[in-house]
């Protein structure tokens, strides 16, 4: 007879590759007319990624398809371990936040999958929506992340699966981050508007992304949370140069350590989290 913990987990697998086929489905299902790149280059942020260094041409970066490819990935092979220990009849020691993980990954997912097509559509209600949803996204994702504590748990799937599903979150706030930055820009210009030479050529976003990220590594004992916006920052214009874009580095690598040192003071206490 299979226990209740053992549907959990099938369950959880099933909700997380749910949420990656609603993601791969919906490029099928709505074909956009345009790239991605192609609108962010036409209504470009300050501080979206580029080459590394901030060399190349506003809206391709590498960071994207890095970024997306390592959370797709990760997710997977999540999901097929917490099916295949499943199988075996091995039951995970906490279920209930397993579930709960897996869960904000696929309801992260499915709102992701429906961004895609409105943001290509390149108009101003539809940047506004696809910004809500993107912003709403990384706060189901950040949720999902707290869920999965990786650096308190005693399975390695669950370990890997924690800081895929924290590296989704710190992404999904740089991504929200960006849109934001586009619905800015087009509120204030318009769509598609040439660059001027009053336009902004840097962003205070990037210094509140990082206290974010710095205040849920601290609180939530995570350090993985502000690796995805560090990572971004290496790629952004002014990295060396810009104090809007290098003091936001060095802030993300500051909670990096702290938050590490919050892991070995709860550890060192026998809390739980």
């Amino acid at each position: 007879m299979v226990s209740d913990v053992i549907v959990v987990q099938y369950a959880s697998a099933g909700v997380v590759a749910a949420g990656l086929l609603c993601v791969f489905s919906a490029s099928a299902l709505f074909p956009t007319r345009v790239s991605i790149g192609e609108v962010s280059r036409r209504n470009p942020v300050p501080w979206s990624p580029r080459g590394l260094g901030g060399s190349g041409e506003q809206g391709k970066s590498p960071v994207f398809g890095l970024m997306w490819g390592t959370i797709f990935a990760t997710q997977f092979v999540f999901s097929i371990s917490i099916f295949v220990y499943a199988l075996r009849q091995e039951e995970v020691v906490d279920e209930q936040s397993l579930w709960s993980q897996c869960a904000c990954v696929a309801g992260s997912f499915l709102l992701a999958s429906v961004w895609t097509p409105l943001f290509s559509e390149e108009k101003t209600w539809t940047f506004l929506l696809s910004s809500v949803l993107l912003v709403t996204s990384s706060i189901i994702s950040v949720f999902g992340a707290v869920f999965s504590k990786p650096f308190f748990v005693e399975e390695w799937y669950a370990v890997f699966g924690g800081v895929a599903t924290t590296l989704f979150a710190g992404w999904c706030i740089v991504a929200a981050g960006l849109s934001v930055g586009i619905v800015t820009r087009v509120q204030n210009h318009g769509l598609n508007a040439p660059e001027r030479k009053d336009t902004p050529t840097s962003s205070f976003f990037p210094l509140v992304l990082s206290i974010i990220s710095i205040v849920l590594a601290i609180v939530f004992a995570n350090p993985i949370f502000p690796i995805p916006l560090l990572f971004t920052l290496l790629f952004v214009p002014g990295v060396f140069r810009d104090w809007k874009v290098w003091v936001p580095a060095v802030l993300c690598l500051v909670g990096i350590c702290v938050g590490q040192a919050m892991v070995l003071v709860y550890r060192a206490s026998g809390y739980p989290f």
